[in-house]
């Protein structure tokens, strides 16, 4: 029985840490370093989440057969690639990357199946609280000692404020469905709260990609009738406007004060930032390489001055993992979200309150991927798997769904294992390097050139 309770466990401490990552990370890590540190973190914690995982081999708890095939079908087509890339041991590293998340997804799924994980919702929300208390504070000082308002230092823990609106992006729908659900009136009241606070950081930012994702994301609440959830979302996007409006705009104006540095100016809007260069690039990679692609992070050896990824997910996988990977990326993207959107259109009995907005995050997600690099920076990577694994949970458990064979059982665990541990040596190794990078002769930005984040701040190969 002792053994039995201990391997219960197994996916609720692996849900723990990484809830306790994305709540504690952007609190800790310095802005300046904030990508390089965050990576070093993140592949510790996967590397234990495969520990986890191999200890949690013998559970129950099953996989639906889909995802399981189509996981193993892209972990193919990736060892091929790796294998035709030009630089192998850097595609290699991406693959256990991708593996690493994959062996979260996981553990998230069997949390939620074998126990309740409501205090995984009300860590996030005392994460947001946690956060938005320290950065208001620090703004509030500013404004009255008269210290100059710079709008990017602003976002602690991201050397990017891009990288902290990828994780807004699915934190507001996750923390609407809690401030519908929680059995607490405090949490409730305060995760609507920090919903309107995140959404007036979203428009000081002018995030237009996560404004975009989340306004599709309410129309489709509103389409599969959640309705609460939608009117939630809803209200609480119009009192970020009034909250942006009042806090940073009139405030300063009344103090005499002005922002030193915007982050994005309104001029931006209309800009497409190089965007259109980069998915060129990617674009000529995949016609180049249509079956197997250059190579999975291969993107980065362009060394092109715009970026280390196309600030596109599906682009990007078609370059570095050819088209068939893609196809089978979109069909395990697509399908949890397809089965949501039926059930909750049929007002199906058999889901639980957090199904929508799950699935509204995992949406919101998705569109955003298609023209920023949430997909690839190393806190949203944590977001949007925990995302995907806790609503494959939210879904009926489907008829085909049954036990691994007993060889896969061994294989899968311990082949997770070894590549988490190998990539934890790695990035050891990387960080090492000053400033950290894939090896010593990766180039590094110049003084007047912005680093181009991948792996690591100084992205390219």
């Amino acid at each position: 029985m002792a053994l039995k309770d201990f391997l219960r466990r197994m996916p609720s401490a692996a849900l723990l840490v990484a809830v306790a990552y994305l709540c504690l990370a952007p609190l800790a890590l310095p802005t300046s370093l904030a990508h390089d540190q965050g990576r070093l973190l993140q592949v510790g914690l996967l590397a234990g989440v495969a520990l986890l995982t191999l200890l949690d081999r013998a559970s129950g708890t099953a996989l639906p057969a889909w995802l399981t095939r189509g996981g193993l079908a892209i972990l193919a087509l990736a060892g091929l690639s790796t294998l035709r890339a030009a630089r192998p041991s850097a595609a290699a590293q991406e693959v256990a990357l991708m593996l690493g998340l994959a062996g979260l997804i996981v553990q998230a799924y069997r949390s939620a199946r074998t126990g309740p994980v409501a205090w995984a919702y009300g860590g996030l929300l005392a994460g947001s609280c946690a956060y938005f208390a320290l950065t208001t504070g620090i703004y509030a000082a500013l404004l009255v000692d008269g210290g100059p308002l710079n709008a990017r230092l602003l976002h602690l823990g991201f050397d990017n404020p891009r990288f902290f609106n990828h994780c807004q992006t699915l934190a507001i729908p996750i923390l609407a469905g809690w401030s519908l659900t929680a059995q607490s009136r405090l949490h409730r009241t305060l995760a609507a709260g920090i919903i309107s606070m995140h959404f007036a950081w979203l428009f000081m930012d002018l995030a237009r990609a996560s404004l975009l994702a989340l306004t599709v994301a309410t129309l489709w609440c509103a389409w599969v009738g959640a309705r609460p959830l939608w009117r939630r979302l809803l209200v609480c996007m119009f009192a970020g406007v009034v909250l942006n409006i009042v806090v940073f705009i009139l405030l300063p104006a009344l103090l005499e004060r002005s922002w030193t540095t915007h982050f994005a100016s309104p001029q931006e809007l209309t800009s497409s930032h190089s965007r259109d260069l980069l998915l060129s690039a990617a674009l000529d990679l995949a016609r180049s390489h249509p079956w197997l692609g250059a190579g999975p992070m291969h993107f980065a050896t362009l060394v092109h001055p715009k970026g280390a990824h196309p600030h596109n997910l599906y682009l990007q996988w078609a370059a570095e993992y050819g088209l068939p990977s893609l196809l089978l990326l979109l069909l395990l993207l697509a399908k949890p979200l397809w089965r949501a959107t039926a059930l909750l259109r049929r007002q199906s009995s058999s889901l639980p309150p957090m199904a929508a907005p799950l699935g509204a995050a995992l949406l919101a997600a998705l569109i955003d991927a298609g023209f920023s690099g949430n997909f690839v920076m190393p806190l949203s990577q944590i977001w949007i798997a925990l995302t995907y694994g806790l609503l494959l949970a939210a879904l009926p458990i489907d008829a085909r769904q049954g036990g691994a064979r007993p060889a896969l059982r061994w294989l899968l665990p311990g082949l997770l294992l070894v590549s988490q541990a190998w990539l934890f040596v790695q990035a050891w190794q990387q960080w090492r390097h000053i400033p950290p990078r894939i090896s010593s002769s990766s180039p590094v930005a110049t003084a007047d050139e912005r680093p181009r984040p991948r792996f690591w701040q100084q992205g390219w190969l």
